[in-house]
């Protein structure tokens, strides 16, 4: 496992390599810039490559890079709380407002509704289903209700055709 300190080095020296009981210790010189803090990693993992000091595994290198900047952010955090809890009271709000609003625009909901609404400017406006004649047409007509459908006519002798309606005339009483 490898870990991430910082101490002061010898002069012109901006990392090392340690083997430790618990792993690799790579410490670093306090204050480094990002380009030199990369050429320093990439300087250690050479040497390892190389024998001229341990083995620096790219994927644990990394893991360890990253818990240091988190370790790191964390302490900059806390130095911030620790000098005026007042000045960190402001981002911690806003970001729990950011999470309040994600997890209620998350949120699923479904509304039926029993009759079609309104169209836009006030005038009602209904779905009318559109045969394959016209295509060509518009298929909402604003301001009247669909057309009934008329039935299909059926001849007596055939019998009722599949999916048309049956009408019988109900007797009277003299």
């Amino acid at each position: 496992m490898i870990s991430i300190r910082y101490k002061n080095l010898a002069p012109g020296m901006h990392a090392e390599a340690e083997t430790a009981a618990a792993g690799v210790v790579v410490y670093l010189l306090p204050g480094l810039t990002p380009d030199q803090r990369k050429a320093a990693l990439r300087r250690l993992r050479q040497e390892g490559s190389r024998g001229c000091g341990p083995h620096l595994p790219a994927a644990q290198l990394t893991a360890a890079l990253a818990a240091d900047r988190l370790r790191t952010g964390v302490q900059s955090t806390t130095g911030a709380v620790r000098h005026h809890p007042v000045r960190t009271l402001v981002p911690a709000v806003l970001a729990g407002g950011l999470l309040a609003a994600f997890v209620f625009a998350s949120m699923y909901a479904r509304v039926d509704s029993a009759s079609p609404g309104p169209a836009p400017g006030g005038a009602a406006s209904w779905t009318v289903p559109v045969s394959p004649a016209d295509q060509g047409s518009s298929s909402r007509v604003p301001g009247r209700p669909p057309a009934p459908r008329a039935a299909p006519r059926q001849d007596p002798a055939r019998g009722s055709s599949r999916g048309a309606a049956t009408t019988r005339a109900l007797p009277t009483r003299p």
